[in-house]
């Protein structure tokens, strides 16, 4: 709860929270949003945001590496075919 109390309330912040107090351990997204207490579709918008910047910040760094006339590995690629 340490987060909490240094960040305030968050739907971000809750769920960090719970879940460095409890790493080591898996749990759904049900469980995690019942956990941290935030609407499931909260819980699940944050993820798809996260997943959509993750995405976009490989291909930016591909993009990159092409210009640059660097190799870019075909996990790099793969990465952003399944995230987008």
């Amino acid at each position: 709860m340490a987060l909490i109390h240094i960040f305030g309330e968050t739907p971000v912040v809750k769920i960090m929270d719970f879940l460095i107090d409890h790493r080591g351990y898996e749990y759904s997204k049900t469980e995690i949003a019942e956990n941290s207490n935030i609407e499931w579709i909260t819980l699940n918008r944050k993820l798809l945001e996260l997943d959509h910047e993750a995405a976009m910040y490989m291909s930016e760094k591909i993009a990159e590496k092409e210009m640059a006339g660097e190799k870019v590995h075909k996990v790099e690629v793969e990465a952003i075919k399944i995230h987008g």
